[in-house]
């Protein structure tokens, strides 16, 4: 229940994203609301400030009467709304194998995309597979394999990754997960 005498934080811009575990070791320890994702990457509570994106603290989600379940229900939810709406660029692609992927690339939270569950029933649909696995980075892209994830050999991803960074603002990472209508799980 929100407290109408709190600080309010404007609850229509926070989003999850996606940055590098090191954020935490900048920020300090409880500085932000995050999930773990993996051994290089965590899902930050943030607040979009239109030109900038900020951590939202606990003490912040506190202070403004929101929990942290509800704050994460709620970003999640911009989420939908703000991938939804255009502003990420979608590309459905096939390799040489005959493979297929979808590429997300354009917008800061494209790499969030992986944990809203509509989006899990989109790909699924687009790529005509329940075996599905991403490929994220730090933030703007990420790759959308439908294939399973085991399957992958690693000279594939080595060349499919070199071809993307060529049009990269930045390294592509090497986070490979799983995916399911309950959310990512973290491969390597």
């Amino acid at each position: 229940m929100l407290n109408p005498l709190a600080i309010m934080l404007d609850v229509d811009a926070l989003f999850p994203s996606v940055v590098p575990r090191s954020y935490l070791i900048q920020l300090g320890e409880g500085a932000c609301s995050y999930l773990d994702l993996g051994p290089n990457l965590i899902v930050m509570l943030s607040l979009d400030l239109g030109s900038a994106v900020r951590n939202v603290t606990p003490n912040e989600l506190e202070k403004s009467g929101i929990s942290d379940d509800e704050a994460w229900a709620k970003a999640m939810g911009n989420l939908g709304a703000q991938l939804s709406g255009g502003q990420l660029k979608v590309g459905v692609g096939e390799f040489d194998d005959g493979g297929k992927a979808i590429f997300l690339d354009g917008h800061w939270l494209a790499s969030a995309a992986i944990f809203h569950n509509g989006f899990y029933q989109w790909f699924s649909e687009q790529l005509g597979s329940d075996s599905l696995c991403a490929l994220i980075s730090e933030r703007d892209s990420a790759v959308i394999f439908a294939e399973d994830c085991s399957a992958l050999v690693s000279e594939k991803i080595e060349s499919f990754i070199s071809r993307v960074e060529l049009e990269s603002r930045k390294p592509f990472g090497r986070n490979l997960f799983t995916l399911a209508p309950e959310g990512p799980v973290y491969v390597g």
